[in-house]
């Protein structure tokens, strides 16, 4: 059984250099899955079902 999705993106350019890394639990229902891929998934359906935005 996974204990952690891990995503990494690193990038070097004339700004310098970015190193990101993301590690993610397993959702509890689907360990094939991250539980921050479910809360996202929530989130883009209520962008969707709420247009109208205030603020950032």
């Amino acid at each position: 059984t996974a204990r952690k999705n891990v995503h990494e993106v690193k990038a070097r350019g004339e700004f310098g250099k970015l190193f990101m890394r993301v590690e993610n639990v397993p959702s509890a229902t689907n360990p094939k899955t991250s539980y921050l891929a479910a809360l996202s998934a929530i989130a883009t359906l209520k962008r969707i079902s709420y247009p109208i935005r205030v603020g950032t």
